[in-house]
């Protein structure tokens, strides 16, 4: 504008979209009156008192206010449009990892060193997530496309939320994070966001509470819907990763799952065995200090099929309970084999529970097909 002003900015959220209504004065935009035509010869003052009296007249004061209003606007106009693109590449937003209330993620801070995965299912992250995010611009110049479709599918507890931790905590780049409220309610406007702030990483938390059991033929799939068009529907999607999970895959829409383009990259999360459960265990017990008798085959060996990696997080979690009674003045305790087993057996407790309830046995508890998980193993 070229000169000092005063702006009034309202920011205005309705439905989850946010707009911004601003104002400015537009006597600011008048002129200098020496500008606006040259100065009447002094002696002719019959046009001096014409032109004084149409400046007064209520023909020229709209047209003057219009006249105002429409540089006032035009300037608006533009200033909106020039604060949207720096928002876009400079904004609060951009390369920060936040949520659908906008507020910043509150880390666990796990990372793949943490996480018992076969190497083939990194390799697949890699390739399909970090290297994209690394080298978009690279692969946009060369005209390959720049978004992803990942599902991580398999039941709760087998490490899908800590694969996602770990992808947060490594990734540089935008990163949105929607729980399965979101997911219903802003699928259309997640990927807005997603969008506007590209290279962006977007994670959609338990797809399944969109609520699809059969195809859409067969009942309501409204939101559904929403996240197929927005997937892969009219609007480009370059930059954004979208990565989804789901307890259970083969209740959702054949045109997510089986259909490039959408979720291009499957990843499945089987109940682990009794190796992979000892790894996790060593995992999770590396921050303690423990007793040397400690035997690790022995406690796997009461495992339960259908334990997972949430289980042992729990007994590793109350050994320490259990220990930390045994103090007596000293600053340091020592997790023992004992308190190991004891707190095992609780778990197993709780998980006898959760299986008679539903009368189901661990064998009922199949998860994905290990068959044909195992070639990624």
């Amino acid at each position: 504008s070229k000169k000092e002003m005063r702006l009034s900015i309202t920011s205005v959220c309705i439905d989850g979209y946010l707009d911004f209504i601003c104002t400015v004065g537009a006597e600011l935009f008048a002129e200098e009156e020496n500008n606006q035509a040259p100065t009447p010869p002094a002696w002719d003052a019959s046009v001096r008192e014409f032109e004084e009296n149409l400046r007064k007249s209520s023909e020229f004061k709209l047209k003057r206010d219009h006249d105002l209003m429409v540089k006032a606007n035009q300037f608006l106009v533009t200033l909106m449009k020039s604060f949207d693109e720096w928002q876009r590449n400079n904004g609060l937003l951009k390369n920060h990892k936040f949520d659908s209330s906008l507020l910043e993620l509150n880390l666990k801070g796990r990372t793949f060193d943490k996480l018992v995965l076969p190497k083939i299912k990194k390799q697949l992250l890699e390739d399909n997530i970090f290297s994209i995010i690394s080298n978009s611009k690279k692969l946009k110049s060369m005209g390959v496309e720049t978004n992803r479709g990942i599902m991580l599918a398999g039941p709760p507890g087998v490490g899908k939320s800590l694969t996602i931790d770990a992808i947060i905590s490594k990734i540089n780049c935008t990163v949105l994070y929607a729980n399965h409220r979101a997911v219903v309610s802003g699928t259309a406007w997640l990927f807005d966001i997603a969008r506007r702030y590209a290279p962006t990483v977007l994670i959609l938390e338990d797809i399944d509470a969109l609520g699809i059991t059969s195809q859409r033929s067969l009942g309501s799939g409204g939101p559904m819907s929403t996240l197929l068009n927005c997937m892969d529907g009219i609007e480009s999607n370059d930059g954004v990763i979208t990565i989804a999970t789901s307890n259970h895959p083969e209740h959702l829409d054949w045109a997510l799952v089986n259909r490039p383009g959408r979720f291009d990259i499957r990843l499945d999360y089987p109940y682990p065995d009794k190796k992979v459960l000892k790894e996790i265990f060593e995992i999770k017990l590396k921050p303690f200090d423990c007793e040397n008798e400690v035997n690790l085959d022995k406690l796997i060996q009461k495992v339960p099929k259908g334990f997972t990696g949430s289980h042992i997080h729990d007994v590793v979690n109350q050994a320490n309970y259990i220990c930390v009674q045994s103090l007596n003045g000293s600053q340091s305790y020592k997790l023992t084999q004992k308190s190991l087993e004891d707190a095992l057996e609780r778990t197993i407790h709780n998980f006898k529970v959760f299986l008679n309830e539903r009368k189901l046995s661990p064998q009922d508890l199949t998860g994905t097909d290990e068959s044909v998980d195992s070639l990624f193993m």
